[in-house]
């Protein structure tokens, strides 16, 4: 699933309610884990650490070839 608020909505506790309800949901089918990637300089980073998720200093991302 991937869900994107939009400047108008951001800061206005919009995300942070719909990431309860997500992690609320998937508890309720036995998930108990979320894994994502998402750039240290941008705005999900500091979201994402506000609601709790931590970074995981093993992984790394990689890639061969030319990224755009």
């Amino acid at each position: 699933m991937v869900q994107f608020q939009g400047s108008l909505q951001q800061k206005k506790g919009v995300g942070a309610k719909l990431m309860t309800t997500v992690k609320t949901h998937l508890k309720t089918i036995d998930i108990n884990a979320i894994i994502l990637f998402t750039g240290k300089d941008y705005f999900p980073f500091d979201f994402y650490l506000k609601s709790g998720f931590n970074t995981m200093e093993e992984m790394r991302m990689m890639h061969f070839g030319q990224v755009e």
